[in-house]
């Protein structure tokens, strides 16, 4: 009897699951309804009316924002200690209902700087004689627990896209790009993009679907074309991959079967800094 009386016990006292949620929602609510000096149950319109930007099309609208996508990008911020009032982040609701969370350069800034492991980082530039098709920026970031510093070099002509801040600050623009790309190879930031990316996934979000006069809507919707493969290395990352196997005189061989890969361009871009990692320690 005695242990019948534990076992309801118990069982009386465990938490609601459908209660866990929203508690931890309304928890990360406050906490940066505290954060930010505002009340909790103002934050979340707030929020949504200046933190998130809707991709339209020949002036409309875009989709309402949901508060699910509203706390999505609330995890993101608080990840990463950014303001979205202070617009260090932003966002896009995103199709099927995330969200696409952008970092300005304030907040690319912000959270390179916030890592400890961060030593110095220097710009190199061509010299002044040089043409905006040969112009480039590399960018250099040395980290107090790496044998040797991170370099990657942006050009101009690959970075370059037909809007105002490029056109009248186009080295400025080149330079920020070189920051936020040796950054995410030298820290591993993921799952936030730069204002140029977030413009260019919000230009394919922004279609039309209204049906125009004597159009019958459509009595399905489209099926979505999407790829579940995940974000592969690019060639920088790849690069330096390759680089630090050379320094180190690991076999290539050995750094594919930590994955189990087969060629080294199967490496996904959340396997990089993992891969770094153990470079590192197997170099030592």
């Amino acid at each position: 009897m005695a242990s019948k009386s534990v076992t309801t016990k118990t069982a009386e006292t465990q938490p609601d699951p459908a209660a866990i949620a929203p508690r931890s929602r309304m928890s990360l609510v406050r906490t940066f309804a505290a954060r930010l000096g505002v009340e909790p149950e103002k934050l979340i319109q707030t929020l949504k009316d200046t933190a998130f930007k809707q991709p339209h099309k020949d002036g409309k609208a875009g989709p309402e924002v949901t508060d699910s996508q509203m706390m999505a990008l609330l995890v993101v911020a608080n990840e990463y200690g950014l303001s979205p009032f202070l617009k260090e982040i932003y966002a896009f609701p995103a199709k099927g209902g995330g969200i696409v969370p952008v970092v300005s350069v304030d907040g690319w800034i912000k959270i390179i700087n916030s890592r400890p492991e961060l030593k110095s980082i220097e710009f190199d530039y061509p010299p002044d004689s040089a043409d905006r098709a040969d112009y480039y920026v590399g960018c250099t970031i040395d980290r107090h627990d790496r044998a040797k510093p991170i370099s990657v070099r942006e050009y101009f002509a690959e970075c370059y896209r037909n809007t105002d801040p490029w056109n009248s600050h186009g080295r400025r623009m080149t330079r920020h790009k070189a920051l936020i790309q040796c950054a995410r190879i030298a820290f591993g930031f993921g799952g936030i993009y730069d204002p140029d990316e977030a413009d260019r996934i919000a230009n394919a979000l922004a279609i039309d679907v209204t049906p125009q006069p004597n159009q019958k809507p459509a009595t399905e919707p489209p099926k979505a074309i999407a790829s579940d493969k995940p974000a592969l290395a690019n060639e920088e990352q790849l690069k330096h991959i390759r680089e630090k196997l050379s320094d180190t005189e690991i076999p290539m061989s050995d750094a594919l079967g930590q994955f189990q890969l087969e060629q080294l361009e199967a490496l996904q871009f959340d396997q990089v800094q993992p891969l770094l990692d153990w470079i590192a320690k197997a170099g030592k």
